[in-house]
């Protein structure tokens, strides 16, 4: 892997207690039975959902309140993404 294949995760969110309970479970293999590409979110450092699609899981954790989420998709590397707001993303 060359120096640009590399992710940089900034400290703040390497040190986020949501970042922190998913990096657990991939690493414990809590992910192993989900199809590449569901979407997991974590809030408070616990799983709160996780779905295939993105807009209906924001959709179901805005309505049950939850709100500064971090989200991944299980299997499919990409930059991970911790929302700070109540915002959807479309």
């Amino acid at each position: 892997m060359g120096v640009e294949d590399k992710i940089h995760v900034d400290a703040d969110l390497a040190n986020a207690p949501n970042y922190l309970a998913y990096q657990a479970a991939v690493t414990g293999g809590q992910f192993e039975n989900l199809q590449p590409g569901t979407y997991v979110a974590y809030h408070e450092g616990e799983l709160v959902g996780s779905g295939m699609d993105r807009d209906t899981l924001f959709q179901e954790l805005h309505q049950k309140g939850i709100q500064g989420f971090f989200f991944h998709q299980v299997g499919v590397p990409e930059v991970t993404v911790h929302l700070r707001s109540p915002h959807i993303v479309r």
